[in-house]
């Protein structure tokens, strides 16, 4: 199914000044495929969820959303309650009468934390409260969630980790999303549709083939492609 973002503003009033964050972006995809917005910092991609996700409101635009389509959101730190383990932690955002206590389980199982169920955040280590915050995410059964640089604290290892998870979850379920990264490797490896975005709105977008886990950065075509990616960055800043 597919999402439309049409024609979208958003302006911050600064000291009496209009700074325009996003300028008439627009963007279309399938629901359920991984899009990813490449940009420098302070490009207005955490805006861009933001305003998605009802975080913030935009000034104009239309966000046209196949209906029932629910969205959830992973931000760039866990954001753990620390006074709650890793199960009421991840129910956080759900009524008592909708937790699925065996659905929960298979979910803690699926981001690879089974055995940490009764763990408070402050004794998991940082990947694992990452992974516990994508539960969360999961819990409420999204049709698309969304990413804003959810790995980028992580050392190398644990990031690499996490992104196998995350493909693994989009194959299993078909979940998509749209994926903030500032990291043009992470957007090769996990990036269906890869959109970068300048200036506050969409300057360049390469679509590719679905791919079954985590695709070869060595590859000749994904080489050109980061190849084409860097042009598209040096033309931006010019």
């Amino acid at each position: 199914m597919k999402y439309e973002i049409k024609n979208l503003t958003k302006n911050f009033i600064i000291n009496g000044r209009t700074h325009e964050v996003i300028r008439n972006l627009n963007l279309s995809g399938d629901t359920d495929e991984i899009t990813v917005i490449l940009g420098k910092s302070g490009c207005g991609k955490t805006t861009l969820l933001k305003i998605l996700c009802g975080l913030e409101s935009h000034d104009s635009g239309e966000l046209i959303f196949p209906k029932g389509k629910n969205l959830s959101m992973v931000f760039q730190e866990p954001r753990l309650m620390p006074w709650l383990n890793t199960f009421k932690n991840i129910t956080l955002g759900l009524e008592k009468s909708d937790i699925d206590k065996n659905k929960i389980l298979s979910l803690i199982e699926l981001v690879g934390l089974k055995g940490f169920e009764e763990a408070f955040p402050s004794q998991l280590s940082g990947g694992m409260q990452h992974r516990a915050a994508l539960a969360r995410a999961l819990a409420c059964e999204p049709e698309m969630i969304l990413m804003d640089e959810p790995f980028s604290a992580l050392d190398y290892f644990t990031r690499a980790a996490m992104q196998k998870e995350l493909l693994l979850i989009h194959e299993k379920t078909r979940m998509g999303g749209i994926f903030v990264t500032h990291n043009i490797d992470e957007a090769l490896l996990l990036g269906d549709h890869i959109c970068i975005m300048a200036d506050g709105k969409i300057s360049h977008e390469i679509f590719r083939e679905p791919s079954e886990g985590m695709r070869d950065l060595l590859d000749e075509k994904t080489i050109a492609l980061k190849q084409t990616i860097l042009s598209e960055f040096e033309r931006t800043i010019q």
